[in-house]
């Protein structure tokens, strides 16, 4: 086996457990905020779908459809970004919000 087979593999396991991250919290938040974290889950647990996928045909342009579907879910992050600015009211506050849970 490649590298690059190996490499998928574990980027797809990040990926997975980035949506898992996404999801725990899910079920203590507010409703808009709810929303958002199972989004934000299902985006990145397809996401991660999709590098395994990549593994098994050795190449991300391959099918046609494997890129349309990493742009698919790289719009979908982008779209959560924008989502979480919205509920946060502004890039400020959500900067701010950010940095009052590093504390």
């Amino acid at each position: 086996m490649e590298v690059t087979y190996y490499g998928n593999i574990i980027e797809g396991f990040f990926w997975v457990f980035v949506s898992l991250v996404f999801f725990i919290p899910a079920c203590k938040r507010q409703e808009k905020h709810r929303w958002f974290c199972l989004f934000g889950a299902g985006i990145f647990f397809v996401f991660g779908l999709s590098d395994f996928y990549e593994a098994c045909t050795g190449a991300w342009w391959k099918p046609w459809w494997l890129p349309a579907w990493k742009i698919g879910c790289s719009i979908g992050i982008g779209l959560m970004i924008f989502w979480y600015v919205r509920i946060n009211g502004s890039v400020t506050a959500a900067i701010t919000t950010l940095r009052n849970r590093q504390k």
